[in-house]
């Protein structure tokens, strides 16, 4: 499981790996970022909450708005957990990996980790502590203030998930929840990257139509960076029959206007197969 495993620190705090690069890193100036994102994301809400969420993880410059449509789409849901799963982009490793402290140090704010939760991640040979795994990884920090500006109080538990089958991962979320009583689940990925925009759309077309129409099993790392996530997800007891509902898609060229080389975003909303994912006002 790699060098870095040290025995978990529950007082310890990490600090921010990507403030002022990916985020704003001044607290107001990231409140606001946030807030803008999420009134430029935000259409009625659903009547049910949904169970997870596919939300991007780029600089908020690039992505933010799509993040704030996937985030927003919670905004009447009482999450007092989130689970947040991540691929691994510098580090690699087996297996899942837990951070070894008791909080994320925000701008602003500190996120407690649910330390229960990662006791019982590793007691079940599920996950195990790698702080190398989220030292310098974006991908769910880039999550951590949406969580804490539309449900300030909630505990997260972050997974950084590196070379791990759709049965560890599936494994790792039935657990969390029945653990956790229905956590929010947070699956935190990006879409096509470095295509021309024409080609994009095509790439990001059939991604979409997989995770759409329940072809998730054909998803590759060429269709999402994250897609151990988003295949774990479906292949979980919890994700067993999801509805999903798309908020948005869009690439980097929307913001920089190159079209040769972009990254494709995309949000969605991922419901159980009880209660009402469609909000009155969208019904034709």
């Amino acid at each position: 499981y790699g060098s870095n495993m040290r025995a978990t620190d529950k007082s310890s705090t990490r600090q921010p790996a990507v403030a002022g690069v990916f985020y704003p890193g001044e607290a107001q100036a990231l409140s606001r970022a946030v807030a803008d994102a999420l009134a430029a994301g935000r259409s009625e809400a659903p009547p049910t909450p949904p169970r997870a969420i596919i939300s991007p993880h780029a600089g908020y410059v690039y992505s933010g708005r799509l993040a704030g449509a996937a985030w927003a789409s919670t905004a009447g849901a009482e999450v007092r957990h989130a689970v947040v799963l991540s691929p691994s982009h510098r580090h690699a490793f087996d297996g899942i990996a837990l951070p070894s402290g008791g909080a994320f140090a925000m701008p602003g704010f500190d996120l407690p980790i649910h330390a229960g939760a990662r006791d019982a991640l590793v007691a079940a040979g599920l996950a195990h502590v790698e702080d190398a795994g989220h030292d310098r990884e974006h991908g769910a920090e880039t999550q951590f203030p949406f969580l804490h500006a539309l449900h300030p109080g909630a505990e997260v538990v972050p997974l950084v998930l590196g070379r791990v089958d759709d049965g560890q991962v599936a494994a790792a979320i039935d657990l969390l929840d029945d653990l956790l009583g229905g956590p929010l689940f947070v699956l935190s990925s990006d879409l096509s990257h470095f295509l021309t925009e024409a080609e994009a759309i095509v790439h990001d077309d059939e991604t979409t139509r997989l995770i759409e129409t329940g072809g998730w099993r054909a998803l590759t790392g060429r269709h999402a960076c994250g897609m151990k996530a988003i295949r774990g997800f479906f292949a979980s007891d919890v994700g067993a029959g999801a509805r999903v509902v798309r908020l948005a898609r869009a690439t980097s060229a929307d913001v920089t206007g190159d079209r040769t080389r972009v990254v494709g975003y995309g949000a969605w909303a991922l419901f159980g197969p009880e209660g009402d994912a469609i909000a009155p006002g969208d019904r034709g």
